[in-house]
């Protein structure tokens, strides 16, 4: 399962005729299949702080929430130029920690969308740094309130509707603070290790690491049993996840070449190790292209090629330099050529029901 990760400022859950309310950043997934395909159609889905343009993409309804409400505005706008006949995109201003902004984030997906199937939670903060000693001690707090409670007040909101409906997903997604010792960001590291106990509740059934550790899932693993889903974070480290037991990945990647990315872990599934690492090859050459500045400034401009978004950005992030533009540039025009039905899409211009092809 690769999970396509992006740049607007909300997360959600895909499924053809499917709604997503989702909060804190913005982009998408392109196979959730072993998850999307249990769904029911015209799907709800609540997502908090990551990706929502796949969904959007594969046909959901999506609704955004977040605390800064001019970004919140251009990414409906950004998910709006994706959408189709029949799709909708709202966005509401809100804090994950604040009980009662939940609470009202639920009320209208429910209201405005006609129902809520699953939330994505993974809105987060790192804290301050520094020694537990000499940090600021309030904004200490702020990371335990908003890493931990923005996860709880989410599910405390959806939970009575999903028993209501006697259907439901919840999707929580940690971070590197969840098992590995991080003492200058002692705030964050607490919080995240308590966001995977809470994970253990039967209604998670995955956790984004975005650690690059790739040791991570066999660690994991005794923790939250064999049916919890492993996803990395990291793609250049995604294949020997895999290897290690992971279940998929947030990718960056999967975003421009969804079919390769897709065909690797399939291949890894399967056992066929060396087709794996054949597939592997490619992608690094894109995931490198890709991660030449910082993220997502290469991935727009990626994607602006196929003429899927405008590759502009806002400050603090600064458009990319004219050497990444060529680098980026080059390794998509090679992949188009040796890999056109794996590709997002076709390099100034969508290829019609080439995206769902990829991806079936």
């Amino acid at each position: 399962m690769m999970i396509r990760k992006s740049f607007a400022h909300a997360l959600g859950l895909v499924l053809a005729g499917a709604v997503v309310l989702s909060s804190g950043a913005c982009n998408v997934a392109q196979s959730l299949t072993e998850t999307c395909s249990q769904f029911p159609d015209s799907v709800a889905t609540l997502s908090l702080g990551g990706e929502a343009q796949a969904f959007v993409q594969a046909g959901a309804s999506v609704v955004i929430t977040g605390r800064d409400e001019p970004q919140l505005e251009n990414a409906a706008a950004e998910l709006r130029s994706s959408a189709r006949q029949g799709q909708t995109v709202l966005w509401r201003r809100a804090d994950v920690s604040d009980e009662i902004a939940m609470k009202a984030v639920v009320e209208q997906a429910i209201r405005d969308m006609g129902g809520l199937h699953v939330l994505v939670n993974n809105a987060g903060v790192y804290g301050p740094f520094g020694t537990i000693e000499a940090v600021d001690w309030q904004k200490w707090i702020d990371a335990i309130v908003i890493n931990l409670f923005g996860s709880v007040i989410p599910i405390r909101a959806v939970l009575p509707h999903f028993k209501e409906r006697r259907y439901g997903k919840i999707i929580q997604l940690s971070g590197g603070g969840a098992t590995n010792p991080l003492p200058r960001i002692s705030g964050y590291a607490a919080s995240k290790a308590a966001v995977v106990r809470l994970a253990e509740m039967p209604q998670f059934i995955g956790l984004k690491d975005a650690t690059g550790d790739v040791t991570r899932p066999a660690r994991l693993r005794p923790l939250v049993g064999p049916d919890f889903r492993l996803l990395s974070g990291d793609d250049a480290t995604a294949l020997a996840f895999f290897a290690q037991g992971g279940n998929g990945a947030i990718s960056v990647t999967s975003n421009v070449a969804p079919g390769l990315c897709r065909s690797m872990f399939l291949a890894c599934k399967q056992g066929q190790v060396a087709r794996a690492q054949r597939l592997a090859n490619p992608i690094a050459q894109l995931t490198s292209a890709l991660f030449a500045e910082t993220s997502p400034v290469p991935l727009k401009y990626a994607l602006g090629l196929f003429d899927l978004m405008s590759p502009r950005v806002r400050l603090p992030l600064v458009e990319l330099t004219d050497r990444s533009r060529a680098a980026v540039a080059a390794v998509i025009a090679q992949l188009c050529d040796e890999y056109a039905q794996d590709m997002i899409g076709k390099v100034g211009g969508r290829a019609p029901g080439h995206r769902r092809a990829a991806a079936g």
